[in-house]
């Protein structure tokens, strides 16, 4: 498949805005105009971009003809896995000042979803959804009108088992549906994006992404200023999900209308292994929150922004060259 540098200039900003969003979390104490809206708005749409690119990329694969075989599969959930550990035990223990086998256990089983982490398993169910559905998604895909009327249903769907009470003591149900305000990212709920990337992927036509964006401008506006829709993070609401794709539609839009050729090398290197940069980007900086004081200044702030995105650079450059290697 011909690599779309599109969809890596997207998916590197929205790497590089993820970085951002947790450097700040952990060292931003004082108001800055640039960091509280790269901080605002990366935690808005980065998710979404990320979910939106993945589907895309799966639309371009059926087109292909391409069926995901189980050893592929199994081989990037279980990365996606290890990734989600690594990343969630360190960020226990850096939050929680502690790491105690019962916590482990419920990390391990996916319990207790730790920050910085957690979205991570939205894409290794994607992953297998896409597998157990391929022929399902792959004729709802066709059609515009089914892929809207199956979002809508399943975006209902998972609002009404999120209405359950009875249901919160089942212990996936934030996974799927969501729990009260938690910081889960409900697979029910952001699905909608998937099979609108899923779409774009399958049509690939620079005109549908032009009339997504508007699509999607013109609902936010009709949602926001005539009062229709409420605004909620957890779980999403429809005003919300229309947000979180302004950034990453309107940037497919611009790239796709003008056409663009360039390339954007300093942003790509973090998208051709994006799994692989957000795993040394988010260790280096829960490193960096392990040791280093929080109460810093501004300054200091964006030079630990920029030294993990320069560090994690140096890092896949090398690993790419110990890959042609060996």
């Amino acid at each position: 498949m011909r690599r779309d540098h599109h969809l890596d200039i997207v998916k590197g900003l929205a790497v590089i805005m993820m970085s951002f969003v947790h450097v700040n979390i952990f060292f931003l104490n004082k108001q800055n105009l640039i960091l509280d809206n790269i901080t605002k708005w990366g935690a808005i749409s980065c998710f979404s971009a990320f979910l939106l690119i993945s589907g895309i990329l799966v639309g371009k694969s059926i087109n292909k003809g391409k069926k995901p075989n189980w050893f592929k599969i199994i081989k990037r959930t279980s990365f996606i896995y290890i990734v989600y550990l690594v990343i969630g035990l360190l960020s226990w223990y850096v939050a929680e000042g502690s790491l105690t086998i019962s916590e482990i256990d419920n990390i391990i089983i996916l319990y207790e979803l730790p920050l910085l982490s957690e979205y991570l398993i939205n894409f290794l169910l994607l992953s297998l959804l896409f597998r157990i559905g391929y022929g399902f998604f792959k004729k709802v895909s066709k059609s515009i009108v089914l892929t809207m009327l199956l979002s809508v249903g399943i975006y209902l769907l998972g609002q009404y088992l999120y209405s359950i009470e009875l249901l919160n003591n089942v212990w996936f149900k934030g996974l799927f549906v969501g729990i009260g305000d938690y910081h889960y990212f409900p697979l029910f709920q952001y699905l909608p994006i998937y099979l609108l990337g899923i779409y774009l992927g399958r049509r690939d036509e620079r005109k549908t992404y032009i009339y997504a964006f508007i699509s999607v401008l013109i609902g936010y506006v009709l949602l926001k200023f005539l009062n229709i829709a409420f605004w909620r993070r957890f779980p999403p609401s429809p005003l919300f999900l229309l947000e979180s794709l302004l950034i990453p539609m309107f940037i497919f839009a611009l790239l796709k209308a003008f056409k663009a050729k360039f390339r954007v090398l300093p942003i790509e290197i973090y998208a051709k292994n994006s799994l692989l940069s957000l795993l040394l980007l988010t260790v280096i900086t829960l490193l960096l929150a392990l040791f280093l004081p929080n109460n810093v200044g501004i300054l200091a702030v964006w030079g630990i922004n920029i030294a993990v995105l320069v560090v994690t650079a140096v890092l896949l450059q090398a690993y790419k060259k110990i890959v042609k290697m060996v």
